[in-house]
């Protein structure tokens, strides 16, 4: 039986692979639909100036069920851990600082689904938002399309005129200043409140929903969903939990389904022409069993980490 490998954050830096990582979630989307996963549990801990978020994930071949916890205290940055655990050798097998985690299968998830749900030719990129998640969805989006230009808005200024990519970006002061004229608009912000209308929106927009995982969070407002085709990383969480929950019950049938159902080919892509299409991620677990499990596999394989025991 083998120690549990504590992997920092500079260790996962160090690993970092977009086509791994992007092959993980793949991996992960594709199993959830062929029902080869656990039911996803997430929760939250309410404090008076702090959120825990909470995630648990499993698949069952290789038998890995990954548990995270993540601290989000109020004006500061989120903090946390994953557990990984082999349920086939009855333990822990590995411990991961979860801010790079989250960063990264978010963005490797973006890219995916710019990689699917996208059009071909140079897109006009905005990031709304200059956090983490955008920096790491800046970075990997070259990789999956071209990029000519971008914009870019921050609830800070100071973050967002700082902002740096591999290609020119230009500071908005306001959303809709940044994302009138982009093809491709990503939202990543923990905002409460709508931000984004469409009117704000180029006609046949793809529009990246991600800030909101949790129930109060909100980016878009109701005019963008309610001239949108809406693809989920899990219908059923978005319907809760994301974007989609603002929708009013007649308009349900506007979240088409899951990004898995259309990488395996058990769903066509949604129609493109001047309404939007908007990928409404609410964050998979089972996204995170994957990419924690590549990430110990790789970890393992350049003799990254350190190795402790819990029994010492």
């Amino acid at each position: 039986m083998s120690s549990p490998l504590l992997l920092t954050r500079s260790d996962i830096r160090s690993l970092i692979s977009w086509p791994a990582l992007m092959q993980a979630v793949r991996e992960a989307l594709l199993l959830r639909e062929a029902q080869q996963v656990a039911t996803p549990v997430s929760g939250q801990v309410t404090m008076p100036t702090a959120l825990l978020h909470l995630k648990a994930g499993a698949v069952f071949d290789p038998g890995v069920i990954s548990v995270k916890a993540n601290l989000r205290p109020e004006g500061g940055s989120a903090t946390g851990i994953v557990a990984l655990f082999d349920t086939k050798a009855g333990q822990v097998a590995a411990i991961l600082d979860s801010a790079d985690v989250t960063a990264m299968r978010t963005a490797a998830l973006a890219a995916l689904a710019v990689q699917t749900l996208g059009t071909p030719g140079p897109k006009r990129l905005a990031l709304l938002g200059a956090g983490p998640v955008a920096a790491r969805i800046a970075e990997v989006l070259p990789s999956v399309t071209t990029i000519s230009q971008a914009t870019v808005w921050s609830r800070s200024s100071a973050r967002g005129q700082s902002f740096s990519a591999p290609f020119p970006v230009q500071f908005c002061e306001t959303p809709a200043a940044a994302a009138r004229d982009a093809d491709i608009v990503v939202t990543a912000t923990p905002s409460r409140s709508a931000y984004l209308h469409a009117e704000d929106l180029k006609p046949g927009a793809l529009v990246l929903a991600l800030g909101a995982d949790s129930p109060g969070k909100r980016e878009l407002g109701y005019s963008v969903l309610a001239k949108a085709s809406v693809i989920a990383d899990q219908r059923e969480d978005a319907l809760r939990n994301g974007e989609s929950a603002y929708l009013p019950e007649a308009e349900r049938h506007r979240v088409l389904g899951d990004l898995g159902a259309i990488l395996a080919d058990k769903m066509p892509l949604p129609p493109r022409g001047t309404d939007f299409v908007v990928f409404d991620s609410v964050g998979s677990a089972t996204v995170d069993t994957t990419v924690c499990q590549a990430l110990l596999i790789a970890a393992r394989a350049k003799g990254l980490g350190s190795h402790f025991n819990f029994s010492a």
